[in-house]
């Protein structure tokens, strides 16, 4: 009998893969599946609230952002079985930053919703923006497009939105405070560093001859100054979002987590 040249574990890696591939459709067919008028993602944007009244477009936002988070998460494990998810993610991760900052221009006109604006760039922005940061960064180093899923300029459009929201939604006096507040500068660390980056000429002058990548692609961490009880912050996206796992939101980052 002739064996299989697959090892065991490529089988479980594939079977895997297919799992989280079936559970993402599964998903997606269950969202569609909803009545079109509780489905956020098929309003114009300006109707919603015009006809609909901030509570139920709230409604409706609410239920949008919980189906894209949970989407998020299924794309996470994939990728770990495959680089093919990263579009997908991307994708994703788009769509929660862009909807959550909706709220951004409606917070001066209900008070409910700049109630929740705080928690919800908590919650869905900043897993998402982090992504989305990050992999603009390592396209950029290493010259490379982005995936199609994505537009740089939406990108840099809207992370730029961001940083400036939650100076002012995440006071001094909150909790998270100081984990967003570094969040907030690793974010325009990197859209920094994007807009002001310079190909080099030849790779003697990227790495001076050491073989460093330009930039610090591969470096690991931000050179942040460190704070008590807070770990660095990873540069590489999936590194990232494991740290923001072991998060402790009362400020700091265990560290006996990591």
């Amino acid at each position: 009998m002739k064996r299989s040249s697959k090892s065991p574990t490529a089988c479980s890696s594939k079977l895997n893969t297919h799992k989280h591939r079936a559970i993402h459709d599964e998903h997606r067919r269950c969202w569609e599946s909803f009545p079109a008028h509780l489905r956020y993602d098929l309003y114009d944007e300006e109707e919603v609230w015009a006809s609909l009244g901030p509570t139920f477009a709230l409604r409706l936002i609410g239920a949008y952002l919980e189906y894209l988070h949970m989407a998020f998460q299924i794309q996470r494990l994939l990728r770990r079985q495959t680089q093919d998810a990263l579009p997908t993610i991307l994708e994703i991760s788009m769509k929660l930053l862009s909807t959550v900052l909706v709220f951004n221009k409606k917070r001066n006109q209900e008070y409910n919703v700049q109630r929740h604006f705080a928690t919800l760039v908590l919650f869905y922005c900043l897993p998402s923006s982090g992504v989305l940061a990050l992999e603009l960064r390592r396209c950029t180093l290493e010259n490379i497009p982005l995936p199609s899923t994505v537009s740089r300029a939406d990108i840099i459009r809207n992370l730029s939105v961001l940083i400036s929201c939650v100076e002012w939604a995440i006071l001094p006096g909150d909790g998270n405070h100081r984990l967003c507040s570094e969040l907030n500068k690793m974010l325009a660390l990197v859209l920094d560093e994007v807009l002001n980056y310079q190909p080099p000429a030849n790779k003697d002058q990227s790495d001076g001859g050491t073989g460093a990548p330009l930039g610090g692609v591969g470096a690991g961490f931000f050179d942040f100054p460190p704070i008590d009880g807070m770990e660095p912050i990873p540069t590489e996206s999936e590194d990232f979002l494991t740290w923001l796992d072991n998060a402790n939101w009362n400020n700091t980052v265990c560290g006996s987590c990591l």
